[in-house]
């Protein structure tokens, strides 16, 4: 009570506001109108990144061309290599490609959607997994993307210059039955996407390989700021497996509803009974 009338007291004889604020102990605060208005502009620019090469990270970009960015997972991209049809030997690509990472518009095509990247491993020497005397010098992966119903597809890759002098057309879709596609903006995703085996039958003369890309995730085109948009999963919505499953509950549940119903319209046979005549005795004997 009594702080209450020391802090009514001043407001009594008190002549201005100013007078009032200053004998209650409040500061005033600044007058908005009064007050000093800055303005500063800022200048945003878009960030540029630096391409990289692996060995399990890859990125491109250059001026006005489409966006790549890449990771796989492990030591880096596995390389299978065939002779005569049998598998030889396998090689981690566990480097920096040398020869860097370069794209551009694919000059062949009239679809100028069509965007292929490079990746170069100019003279570079890996050693086999399985027996380490196996080795191979150079190779370049060459990727061809195009946009089909707003979405980024892989339509074409391949393996030039294996060795220096091998050419392997691979199949884009991969060993597991994956299209490498996703919406634009959104990254594809895979943890065991398969192998991308050479098409037609490539494997059963001479030299040819396949490419397996360990927990790949992938985005083309629309990419900002060097970093994956939401995952699209690979595989189907709904697998076969479950599909299966609604179906033959769905006829189960069909026929014991078809049977129920059946035995609800059964009705007691009453047509000869005389309502007015004795009933019907049965009698019961040990």
């Amino acid at each position: 009570m009594i702080k209450l009338l020391l802090f009514l007291l001043p407001l009594c004889f008190a002549q201005n506001p100013d007078e009032v604020l200053d004998a209650a102990g409040v500061s005033e605060a600044p007058n908005p109108i009064n007050a000093i208005r800055t303005t500063t502009t800022t200048t945003t620019t878009e960030l540029v990144l630096e391409n990289m090469a692996g060995p399990t990270r890859f990125y491109y970009e250059n001026g006005n061309l489409p966006k790549f960015l890449m990771e796989v997972e492990g030591g880096g991209i596995e390389l299978t290599v065939y002779k005569d049809g049998d598998e030889w030997d396998r090689f981690i690509l566990d480097k920096e490609a040398s020869g860097g990472i370069s794209g551009s518009k694919n000059k062949i095509s009239t679809d100028n959607n069509q965007f292929q990247v490079d990746i170069d491993w100019k003279s570079q020497t890996f050693t086999g997994l399985k027996n380490p005397s196996n080795t191979i010098r150079g190779l370049q992966l060459e990727m061809i993307f195009d946009v089909k119903h707003n979405s980024f597809v892989l339509v074409e890759f391949r393996i030039v210059n294996l060795e220096n002098r091998y050419v392997v057309d691979l199949n884009p879709v991969t060993g597991h039955g994956y299209h490498v596609k996703a919406p634009l903006g959104l990254s594809f995703g895979c943890f065991t996407p398969g192998m991308f085996k050479p098409s037609g039958n490539d494997t059963e003369v001479g030299t040819s390989a396949g490419i397996t890309l360990p927990g790949l995730q992938l985005q083309v085109y629309d990419v900002h700021r060097g970093r994956f948009g939401p995952i699209w999963e690979c595989g189907n919505m709904i697998p076969i497996g479950l599909w299966c499953g609604l179906l033959v509950t769905l006829g189960f549940a069909l026929v014991c509803a078809y049977g129920f119903s059946m035995l609800a319209s059964i009705n007691t046979m009453d047509r000869f009974d005389d309502p007015k005549g004795p009933c019907i005795y049965v009698p019961q004997t040990d």
